[in-house]
């Protein structure tokens, strides 16, 4: 019995409904790892986020003020360069310093670059300086990083009838605060880097819109006017 092979049509027809399944399974695959790239970094953002608002959240719970008028609890101001956030709180240890108490120590956030530090002193040297405001200048920044993808943040007080506090005191003592951080990811970074060193003429706007996630929390603040 003779055998008849595969026409000319035939073959162009069969390579041409591979060609179109190639191309639609390419689609396919590249679609599953964009949306598997965007999952993932959107979930690394929302662990980092979390982990960043339940450290200030504890701190800020456990913020106390001083009835003989001394700062116990500053807030940053928008004229620096440097966003700075200082209390005084009844903290657990996680200053790492061995057989240090839980009471009253500071603590000290900075942000500037995208970059948060957070630094806590022990309770012996808040003690022994009379709990004052402890000089910063001669500690390491890196060994104090919380975080640096940080876009943006904020921290806003309020009384207990929604009136906003501006400056916390003991007379004047919030019962509540809230946090806003905005954490960018790993490619909206080399995104603005390359805007910034002019290599690419896309928008600012765009770029923090597409890599940008804003969180927001409401903080009790448990502490009172010693």
């Amino acid at each position: 019995m003779k055998r008849r092979g595969f026409s000319l049509v035939e073959l162009i027809v069969a390579v041409g409904i591979t060609a179109v399944l190639a191309a639609v399974l390419l689609v396919i695959v590249s679609n599953t790892l964009e949306w598997w790239s965007r999952s993932a970094g959107a979930l690394k953002l929302d662990n980092e986020a979390n982990r960043i608002l339940e450290r200030m959240a504890t701190d800020l719970q456990s913020a106390y003020a001083r009835r003989d008028g001394i700062e116990w609890l500053r807030v940053p101001t928008d004229s620096s360069d440097v966003w700075v956030l200082r209390l005084f709180g009844n903290l657990a240890n996680t200053s790492g310093a061995t057989d240090d108490p839980a009471t009253l120590r500071e603590v000290s956030y900075r942000y500037a670059d995208r970059a948060l530090y957070r630094f806590e002193s022990t309770a012996s040297q808040a003690l022994n300086s009379n709990y004052g405001w402890r000089d910063w200048s001669d500690v390491s920044d890196a060994e104090y990083l919380l975080g640096n993808q940080v876009e943006d943040l904020s921290v806003s007080f309020s009384a207990a009838d929604d009136r906003a506090v501006v400056n916390p005191s003991s007379l004047d003592w919030p019962s509540r605060a809230r946090l806003e951080l905005t954490l960018i990811n790993e490619d909206g970074v080399r995104r603005l880097a390359a805007i910034a060193a002019g290599a690419s003429n896309e928008s600012i706007q765009q770029v923090r819109t597409e890599t940008t996630r804003r969180f927001v929390r409401w903080v009790e603040i448990i502490g009172r006017p010693l």
